[in-house]
């Protein structure tokens, strides 16, 4: 296809979201959406002042997608006048559980996708000084990394407002620095190196494991838990990735591969992992449609320790991110199971240990996410930085409701984190990190 300016090439991975929503115009299963809890002085009109000098900025997010007899392309509008709703929230009985029931139904409200703005947002205000602000999008033009980039951005151009500073520096990059990037990653030796690691990887075609015996698509309702781990269950995992040489994400991947071989006793365990897919510090401060899931296949044996289960997913991790570039649809249409709805992977663990904590001037910020996109089976969400500290990280578990019924999406949770405790004892005196997964889970009782 011949692309005119202003046209731009729709970015890989976007023509997939188009299809999918296409096929339930009215679903919001694409609905993106994250939402920061502040406290301190907040002065609503600048930060809407900031809001529209982000939206300007963010490309993406004023993105028409066009298709014709031409095929399908994007180019960057304007956007109509709007205005950011302030909507006071103190007088309700639970100021909390009204945000959190107003969020839901926001989330929940089919958007008209495609056309500008790609973007909503809200202040929600529950008392005096403590505010949240809320931000949806669809995932067609932005993922949850893009989100955390839009946010953080806010904040900044809301501080250098408040400080009569130039709001200018920083600025986000064009939408072509993503595009610009991908098209030449996709020429590239490194792009055919990816594509014969995972052929060769999968070249057995695989049946990824689930936790439900159903296999229903998506649906715009999903099941939700948050909690947040107990510093002693983030000092095993530090530790057992201490021990193992590597970080605490890796080790909580290896706790989730063992969970999963502990409920359904098979030794292939194929997880989703997501992945920014930005190699380089622009396409790391530029909002759009980068992100990719990898497929992490582990082999899990109960007798391999902890630790040695944690060194195996460090060193399947460390090639994954090598070759994460290489999308998961090509690959699954490299394998001949596109076009049969058939999955590379199992449970998703997304893992975001990032700093979460934001300025709005002298007013501070914690960001939360909602939805990073639909979820096929189940996902394990954890993000934070320091998980031995107390209230360091959060754990969201999140199922497609057509999949799990409420009891078993409930027993799922309570079994993992109690598997998750186990990990933090020492029975006999032996470190948990020390033990068999086999001694692991049944410890936990899996």
């Amino acid at each position: 296809m011949a692309l005119h300016p202003p046209d731009l090439p729709l970015a890989a991975g976007q023509e997939r979201i188009w299809r999918g929503q296409m096929k339930n115009p009215a679903s919001p299963v694409y609905n993106l959406g994250i939402y920061v809890d502040i406290q301190g002085h907040l002065d609503p009109g600048l930060l809407e002042r900031a809001a529209r000098q982000v939206i300007d900025e963010a490309e993406t997010l004023r993105a028409v997608i066009v298709e014709d007899e031409d095929g399908i392309r994007q180019r960057i509008g304007p956007v109509d006048p709007w205005t950011m709703p302030h909507i006071d929230l103190s007088g309700e009985q639970d100021p909390q559980d009204a945000a959190r029931k107003w969020m839901d139904e926001e989330m929940a409200r089919p958007r008209e996708w495609g056309r500008p703005p790609q973007f909503s947002c809200a202040l929600l205000t529950l008392a005096p000084g403590r505010h949240r602000w809320f931000g949806s999008t669809h995932h067609l033009v932005n993922d949850g990394y893009g989100s955390a980039v839009v946010v953080r951005r806010l904040s900044d151009v809301y501080t250098a407002l408040s400080q009569g500073r130039d709001m200018a520096d920083g600025a986000l990059p064009p939408l072509r620095t993503l595009l610009d990037e991908e098209a030449r990653y996709r020429s590239s030796a490194q792009y055919r190196q990816d594509q014969a690691y995972w052929r060769a990887k999968f070249a057995d075609r695989p049946t990824p494991l689930s936790l439900s015996a159903r296999t229903d698509p998506p649906t715009a309702v999903r099941r939700r838990s948050s909690a947040t781990l107990d510093p002693a269950v983030g000092s095993a995992l530090k530790k057992a990735a201490d021990q193992a040489g590597t970080s605490w994400p890796r080790a909580l991947m290896a706790a989730v591969a063992a969970y999963v071989h502990g409920v359904t006793g098979e030794k292939d365990v194929i997880l989703g992992f997501p992945v920014a897919a930005r190699p380089t510090f622009l396409t790391q401060v530029t909002p759009g449609l980068r992100s990719n899931i990898v497929p992490l296949r582990l082999q899990v044996e109960p007798w391999m320790t902890v630790q040695e289960l944690v060194g195996h997913t460090r060193q399947e991790m460390r090639a994954a991110l090598t070759h994460q570039r290489y999308r998961h649809e090509e690959l699954r249409e490299d394998l001949g199971i596109l076009h049969n709805r058939k999955r590379l992977n199992g449970p998703v663990v997304n893992i975001m240990p990032f700093d979460y904590d934001l300025s709005f001037g002298r007013a501070r910020g914690v960001m939360r996410n909602l939805s990073t996109g639909p979820v096929t089976d189940i996902d394990f969400v954890c993000y934070g930085s320091r998980p031995e500290e107390q209230g360091g990280v959060s754990l969201d578990l999140e199922a497609n409701s057509a999949r799990y019924t409420d009891h078993e999406f409930e027993s799922h949770g309570h079994s993992f984190r109690a598997f998750l405790a186990a990990l933090s004892g020492s029975p006999g005196g032996r470190t948990a990190t020390g033990l068999s997964v086999a001694e692991v889970l049944d410890r936990g009782a899996v």
